[in-house]
């Protein structure tokens, strides 16, 4: 059976992975993750990931990483990769061991999420 440590060949930046740091003040966690490859337009359906669609955007990409390196803290924080800096949307568990991080481009927030329907 495949375990935690069976996948940090994959996450290895001498192999397939990359380097992550997650950032939220002067706060940084380092870890290693793989990104999954953009999906193809034509792959793209309509609806929710609940409801068996996908929610995309052009620039969205999905992060791997191992579920013990997740921090609870993960929608706070600032996502960096070689390719840029992201917010994590959503994590989706990936079987028992990973977990996706749904990407899009980084943006400063100026309200938390909802606030702006208390005015």
């Amino acid at each position: 059976m495949i375990g935690d440590d069976d996948w940090d060949s994959f996450f290895d930046p001498d192999e397939f992975g990359c380097e992550v740091r997650l950032v939220v003040g002067t706060d940084v966690i380092e870890i290693q993750g793989m990104l999954a490859a953009p999906p193809e337009p034509s792959h793209l359906r309509q609806g929710t990931r609940t409801q068996g669609g996908v929610r995309a955007k052009p620039a969205e990409r999905v992060l791997q990483i191992a579920n013990r390196a997740l921090p609870d803290d993960w929608p706070d924080r600032r996502i960096e990769i070689d390719i840029g800096h992201f917010t994590a949307t959503e994590a989706i568990p990936i079987g028992r061991l990973r977990t996706g991080l749904v990407l899009v481009p980084y943006s400063e927030r100026t309200e938390s999420h909802a606030e702006w329907l208390r005015d």
